[in-house]
């Protein structure tokens, strides 16, 4: 055992390097510590409490002029007298001691009350300080170190140091607010920011009062800081959150475990019209629109209390009354325990959004113009009696109804009466049928009906009668009595099909018969129709693609003036040769080409195809002119008159070279609509010939007002005209109403040298038809001119 061993008291010198040189057992005992190794460091030799301690006597010693200092602590329920004294000059080594002390009661208690000031400034954050002036030194208590995030040797205890940890942006105001303190002499108290020593961005409030001689000199600042830097993030929190509630679109309401309302933001406001006053003490069932029954409520408080949470759609009352809906949810919030003590409903006003999915919804299932069913809602209406059939052994019939002569009445009256003759013939058709039975509007002039219950063909016979009837009433719109008429096809489930589409399909069909019946009847479908439509179909698919697959061509038919044996022109005729149904008869497929709107695009090419194959043939035959057949759905669009200009400019095409050929009925039917666009043709320049002239009646009043050129015989009463005198004298009259009009003449269909003899007799001045030649494609056609000689 040394020296140092035996030493009675409690005594430790430590070096520059925090090494403990000597350790006496004496101090061991003190400790109550296990005898270390030396030398060995301070933090392996003191508990960490003295090793603070130890330090914040030294850091005082440091910047002190004294050479002893000591202090008492508190240390595992015992009172200690902690001394520290230099051992050098340059106060880098010094010794530590370490004596118990034996207290009176009063004593003990001041230190006790000491040791617990310290742990409650811990608890609270608060720390204490106190500078003094004369000695520009600065005491920190251990708390404010740790708001800090120093110890003590790592600050040097000066206000300049002090400021070096105040925020950059602060420290100017927190200079001036503690000397302007000092100079007027009352107490500082501030917030500010500091960066600790983690480069940590903490707030702080400060407070201190001062000492002052009788001079008026300061002594000392006493003061207090206290870490508000979670005060200050639950405010920002806070403050966002209420922007939040405040600024949110939503309706947010906020109520106690009783449901009483608490608060309300503005949201809630603008969707229910109620004042925070209005509804804060109140519950939320002021909002109740009387559209949800008790079991509705029943269920929602059961999940609340299951889940924690619901959400669903409900309809609530405003203050003035409107009922809205809108999209809620409720969360329960509880506390640590458990318990529910507050309710978070927020909900968001989605009545506009309803609309537009019911607006949605008619639009998908509805007619804009009638208000009646469409064809989707229609399918699968009949979709769904069909799986009914399976339990309901009642056969259902399916109407197909189109409405006579509704385009002349549309054409000539203009859409706004059509639309609204529409729309009254649709409602006395609903009323027709019973509630079970449907009835939808599936194009401009077309209607469905689904006969709910059929037990016999009878009783079908008998709605198709009533349709009928219907539509022969008179109906009164803008001083017109107009009436239509109904051709009507009808299918039987399950006799002329099994699925919608079928049905819907055969009542078509069967409804084109009744129109090509002469309308105004009706028609059950049959298989013979099942058959044609199956053709039909396949025709009408393929004619789809036949300009794309260069399937159609255009043959030419050459027009002989019998006077001098010359040419004077063609007619441009469509062909279509199709790779799986061969050269298809235009009788077979112009018809379909009309009545799916495919003639438009087919006819736009014939003509540009006429124009630019006789625009070649003009560099020898000049005197040629080419007619192009037109239908009513090409001439009545709007493009159609542009199209035929820019053509004609496009190409240089002379205008006089080009003839119009439309159907003498066509004309007819349609003459409000038709007329003013023939004129504009002439107007341009452009030939018009009225073909199948003889068989539309038309009368000589209405002959002379239009813009014709030419007259074409109908080859009716051309075929036995040799054999027949009353064809012989009804192509003589014609031939002599066009010279009297001033117009050309030309009959179509000659076909042996005996009917030419007749017709030139008759001073008809042309003819068309096999006796010359058949339609030519455009390069047999060339040839065929170049090479031609009069069989005359």
């Amino acid at each position: 055992m040394t020296i140092t061993e035996r030493f009675p008291l409690p005594i430790s010198l430590i070096d520059a390097h925090g090494n403990a040189l000597i350790f006496t057992e004496t101090l061991i005992a003190n400790l109550g510590i296990a005898k270390p190794d030396w030398p060995a460091a301070v933090t392996e030799s003191f508990p960490l409490s003295i090793q603070e301690e130890i330090e914040s006597l030294r850091q005082e010693g440091v910047h002190s002029e004294q050479k002893n200092f000591s202090r008492y602590i508190h240390f595992q329920d015992k009172t200690f007298l902690l001394c520290l004294a230099f051992a050098d000059a340059q106060r880098s080594s010094f010794y530590v001691s370490l004596h118990p002390i034996t207290l009176p009661s009063t004593d003990k208690k001041i230190l006790s009350h000491l040791a617990s000031l310290e742990k409650a400034q811990k608890m609270s954050s608060i720390g204490h300080w106190e500078f003094d002036h004369r000695e520009n030194s600065l005491f920190w208590s251990d708390q404010v170190y740790r708001i800090f995030g120093l110890k003590r040797q790592q600050f040097a205890a000066t206000y300049e140091a002090f400021l070096e940890y105040v925020h950059e942006n602060d420290r100017v105001l927190v200079d001036k607010a503690y000397t302007d303190s000092i100079k007027n002499r009352f107490s500082c108290n501030i917030e500010h920011r500091i960066v600790n020593a983690q480069g940590e961005l903490r707030y702080v409030k400060e407070y201190c009062e001062h000492t002052f001689d009788e001079d008026g000199n300061v002594l000392r600042s006493i003061g207090t800081v206290l870490d508000i830097s979670d005060f200050v993030e639950a405010q920002r929190k806070l403050l966002i959150a209420n922007k939040v509630f405040e600024s949110v679109t939503s309706s947010i309401l906020i109520t106690d475990e009783n449901q009483v309302i608490l608060q309300v933001n503005e949201g809630f406001t603008r969707m229910t019209q109620y004042l925070p006053s209005e509804a804060i003490g109140k519950t939320p069932r002021m909002l109740q629109s009387g559209w949800q029954s008790s079991d509705f409520y029943a269920d929602m408080w059961s999940s609340i209390s299951e889940k924690g949470f619901w959400r669903s759609e409900i309809w609530d009352r405003k203050k003035d009354g409107t009922i809205y809906a809108c999209d809620l949810s409720i969360n329960a919030i509880k506390n640590e325990k458990g318990v529910i003590t507050q309710y978070l409903a927020i909900s968001s006003d989605i009545t506009e959004q309803k609309n537009q999915e019911k607006r949605i919804h008619e639009m998908a299932f509805y007619d804009f113009l009638t208000g009646l069913p469409n064809r989707t809602l229609f399918q699968e209406r009949i979709e769904q009696r069909i799986v009914a059939a399976k339990y309901l052994p009642n056969s259902f019939a399916v109407f197909f109804i189109d409405l006579d002569n509704f385009k002349y009445m549309n054409d000539s009256l203009g859409h706004k009466t059509g639309d609204e003759y529409l729309k009254i013939i649709g409602q006395k058709l609903r009323h027709r049928l019973s509630e079970s039975d449907m009835i939808a509007r599936v194009g401009g002039d077309e209607f469905l009906i689904c006969l709910e219950s059929v037990a016999t063909e009878a009783e079908a016979v008998l709605l198709a009668l009533r349709i009928i009837e219907t539509t022969a009433e008179p109906v009164l719109i803008a001083n017109h009595a107009l009436v239509t008429g109904a051709s009507i096809g009808i299918t039987l489930y399950p006799k002329d099909g099994e699925t919608s589409e079928q049905l819907i399909r055969g009542a078509d069909s069967a409804m084109f018969y009744a129109k090509k019946s002469g309308k105004n009847n009706y028609q059950f479908f049959s298989s013979e129709m099942h058959d044609k439509a199956r053709v039909r179909l396949e025709y009408e698919s393929r004619l789809r693609n036949a300009i794309r697959n260069g399937e159609l061509y255009v043959a030419y038919q050459p027009k002989i003036n019998i006077q001098n044996n010359k040419i004077e022109g063609m007619e441009a005729l469509l062909r279509w040769n199709n790779p799986v149904l061969g050269n298809v008869p235009p009788m077979l497929f112009i018809g379909i080409a009309e009545e799916t709107g495919a003639i438009i695009e087919i006819g736009q090419w014939v003509l540009q195809k006429a124009v630019s194959d006789t625009a070649i043939l003009h560099r020898n035959h000049p005197e040629l002119v080419v007619s192009v057949n037109v239908s009513v759905n090409e001439l009545l669009t709007k493009d159609y008159l542009p199209r035929i200009k820019n053509l004609l400019k496009s190409t240089g095409y002379p205008p006089e070279k080009l003839e119009i050929e439309i159907t003498e009925t066509l004309i007819m039917e349609n003459m409000n609509t038709i007329v003013p666009k023939l004129q504009e043709l002439r107007n341009l320049g452009v030939k018009i010939s009225i073909d199948d002239f003889g068989t539309g009646y038309s009368s000589m009043s209405k002959l002379k007002s239009l813009p014709i050129n030419t007259l074409k015989i109908d080859r009716e009463f051309i075929r036995d005209i040799e054999n027949n005198q009353e064809d012989r004298a009804i192509t003589a009259a014609i031939v002599r109403l066009a010279e009297s009009l001033d117009m050309c003449c030309i009959a179509e269909g000659a076909e042996n040298s005996e009917q030419i003899a007749i017709l030139k007799e008759a001073k008809c001045s042309s003819v068309q038809g096999f006796f010359y030649s058949k339609p030519l494609p455009y390069e047999e056609f060339r040839a065929y001119i170049e090479n031609f000689t009069s069989n005359g």
